[in-house]
């Protein structure tokens, strides 16, 4: 298993953008869109289920897309990006899950 390194996730810059990309975390790579769009649709519905009404799918579908994420986003960052409440209750998006997917809908507006 390959080291990562530590210090602020950064985000490839338009110079030098190959070299930036081919040295980018794995974990942050694998980052889809359609996580990203599940990450935005479980922010503005509040739970995994009403999510799941949204996009058509099963809840533990979207329950899986957000662990992925979290671990994901912990194993690069040290941090969550949502923390379940409980069953029914709204996730709680952490400031690093607020800033995400604040990035994301910058993403999808461009």
């Amino acid at each position: 298993m390959s080291s990562l390194p530590s210090g602020p996730l950064t985000v490839p810059g338009p110079e030098g953008f190959r070299g930036d990309l081919l040295g980018c975390s794995p974990h942050l790579l694998d980052l889809t869109w359609d996580q990203m769009r599940t990450l935005v649709v479980v922010h503005e519905e509040g739970t995994a289920l009403a999510a799941a009404r949204i996009l058509g799918r099963e809840q533990s579908s979207v329950q899986k897309q957000l662990d992925i994420l979290n671990r994901n986003f912990r194993t690069l960052t040290g941090e969550l990006l949502v923390i379940k409440q409980g069953r029914g209750r709204e996730l709680l998006f952490t400031p690093t899950g607020l800033e995400v997917v604040d990035r994301i809908r910058g993403t999808f507006s461009d």
